[in-house]
């Protein structure tokens, strides 16, 4: 998916939030705005998971690349190396001499690159550990998110539906005994009655 692409899914996951917040939805069209919101909010977090996990690959290929490059040039410098040696022990003890000093040298530069790898393999762990945190984290802070939206939506809704049924209640029997003239004392205790029924 390109840039383009998740930024019109983006808008459209704030124009959906707006739409789902507007006043005079029904429930089938808050439920159905409600999915709507799971979809995308689903498409975003895996685009963006899908390109962190491109650069973690790109990164790692390009380190495997360095150290079987390494590996490669390595073997054939202790082949040449050892080539060498062999001439010039048939020729001279001092060349010989030289060279072992040298190949000390380079013993002592191969366990410094050694070193040097498994430092960087140590730190490539502890990369890759911590973006799997960041990612186990991030996962997380969605699931939180999504419950919290709908939590919060689904007990707005049901306040806003007790306070409608409440009004036309009150004012329902406000009507029947104005219509049929009852007295006062009548109309409080029908709604407290009304009162003592949305309580069970």
């Amino acid at each position: 998916m390109n840039e383009t692409d998740l930024q019109k899914i983006e808008e459209g996951f704030a124009q959906t939030i707006d739409v789902y917040n507007s006043i005079g939805l029904t429930e089938p069209d808050k439920t159905k705005y409600l999915g709507i919101m799971q979809k995308e909010s689903s498409i975003i977090s895996n685009e963006e998971k899908r390109k962190e996990d491109l650069i973690f690959q790109k990164e790692r290929f390009e380190l495997e690349k360095d150290h079987k490059y390494f590996e490669e040039n390595l073997a054939k410098e202790k082949l040449k190396q050892e080539s060498k040696w062999h001439d010039d022990e048939c020729t001279n003890k001092k060349d010989m001499f030289e060279y072992q000093k040298n190949k000390d040298k380079n013993d002592y530069d191969i366990q410094k690159l050694r070193f040097e790898l498994d430092k960087q393999r140590l730190d490539f762990e502890q990369k890759d550990l911590e973006f799997k945190r960041d990612q186990a984290k991030n996962e997380s802070k969605y699931r939180w998110l999504t419950f919290g939206i709908t939590t919060v939506l689904g007990f707005a809704q049901f306040v806003m539906s007790l306070y409608v049924y409440r009004k036309l209640a009150y004012t329902n029997l406000k009507l029947i005994y104005c219509d049929e003239g009852r007295p006062t004392t009548d109309y409080k205790d029908a709604i407290k009655n009304v009162q003592n029924m949305i309580k069970k």
